[in-house]
């Protein structure tokens, strides 16, 4: 892991870029999709296919996990 990769991942763990993971599945509501490293409930729960949500959730770490100034 180079200096940069490391910075990145102290960035994430301390709140400074925001991403969504996949955070489980209730037969009622859907998956649970969350933000990584916050106690915070699940930001939503959706009820379409597996690979339409990790899509959603890609292009969310896409823009937004990137370090804003």
């Amino acid at each position: 892991m180079n200096k940069k990769d490391y910075q990145r991942a102290k960035d994430i763990m301390a709140g400074k870029i925001k991403r969504l993971y996949i955070a489980g599945h209730n037969h009622k509501l859907g998956h649970a999709v969350a933000l990584e490293y916050t106690d915070a409930k699940p930001v939503r729960y959706y009820q379409c296919d597996l690979p339409k949500i990790r899509a959603i959730v890609d292009r969310f770490n896409r823009i937004f996990g990137i370090m804003r100034k």
